[in-house]
């Protein structure tokens, strides 16, 4: 059987994708929500009906229409998951306030594999990389070559419109000094990230021998969802309430994550400060967690983070990413 990169995908139709693309844009504006859910109604997907119902109750705090077996991966970036979870533990707080500020983003589990039955090109963690011919591995001054982490097919991503930020061809590549002691963007060097533009033109490379055995990882297929994630907002004047909307409408968990927002350990790395007019000055790009099924962790149940500037994203200038590793 094929392997499915996103195997409950949220959108399904050919075009679909930037449907829903126009509504994240903007999850408070009902607008494109309705020419979304005329658009599946053309098509005779019953979605088009339920859409336009729960908009209609989302803005005037009526009943919300049953989902039924919708997919799950769709329903939760229209926003109807968390403005049901709102409701149902009767928390005072508006579909607008809540969904202001969220972000599509992709979640990832691994699964172990042999490297040689994952195509070249393929998401996957570890194993060895598919790289260009005349690629250079990278070095961390103070411990040699670094280790290989992971790689994502942007093509595959591509058909998720929580990914429509990212480049739509090619690999992105992850590399890192796992025994460098490596801890923020001050230990230059410590990581890299790459984006191989041609992902038809790669081959895959064994790492160089004064990669310890130990940072050498095993190789995983990667499988794909698609969720919003919401930010913690001060929305609450009791703690309880606010541990209510944490656990149940959030739903904080931490694990591998493109896109959307970072979950911090130890509150925010400085990078992820806001400029003058609260923009932030770089987005978060990938969570890194500790994966069993590839055999690393970071430090005492740590994450790594990956963040990139809004203007670098967009030229795909992924070579200037900023990190940080915390720890519980």
């Amino acid at each position: 059987m094929p392997h499915k990169p996103f195997p409950d995908p949220a959108a399904v139709h050919p075009g679909e994708a930037e449907m829903l693309s126009a509504v994240l844009a903007n999850l408070t504006d009902d607008l494109p929500k309705l020419v979304y859910a005329d658009w599946l109604e053309e098509r005779g997907d019953p979605r088009g009906v339920f859409l336009r119902e729960f908009t209609t109750a989302a803005r005037s705090g009526g009943k919300l229409p049953r989902p039924g077996k919708m997919s799950k991966a769709w329903l939760d970036l229209i926003g109807h998951r968390a403005v049901a979870a709102v409701r149902e533990r009767e928390l005072s707080l508006t579909a607008d306030e809540m969904l202001r500020d969220a972000l599509p983003a992709v979640a990832f589990t691994s699964k172990k594999a042999k490297d040689a039955a994952i195509p070249v090109g393929a998401s996957k963690f570890g194993g060895e990389p598919d790289v260009p011919a005349k690629f250079r591995w990278p070095k961390y001054e103070y411990g040699g070559s670094l280790a290989f982490l992971a790689q994502f097919n942007l093509a595959e991503l591509s058909v998720s419109p929580a990914c429509r930020e990212l480049p739509a061809e090619g690999l992105l590549s992850v590399f890192y000094a796992r025994s460098g002691e490596v801890f923020d963007s001050s230990d230059k060097g410590g990581w890299k990230v790459y984006h191989f533009p041609d992902a038809g033109g790669l081959t895959r490379r064994g790492s160089p021998d004064d990669v310890p055995a130990e940072d050498r990882t095993t190789a995983c297929r990667l499988a794909f969802s698609e969720r919003l994630w919401l930010p913690e907002g001060n929305y609450f004047d009791l703690d309880a309430l606010h541990t209510i909307y944490q656990q149940s409408v959030r739903r904080t968990d931490f694990s591998h994550q493109l896109l959307g927002g970072a979950e911090w350990l130890q509150g925010p790395a400085g990078w992820a400060d806001r400029k003058k007019g609260g923009k932030l000055k770089y987005r978060h790009l990938l969570t890194l967690d500790g994966d069993k099924n590839a055999g690393w962790t970071w430090g005492d149940a740590g994450l790594l983070y990956f963040g990139i500037s809004a203007d670098d994203l967009k030229a795909g200038r992924f070579d200037r990413t900023v990190f940080e590793m915390q720890c519980c």
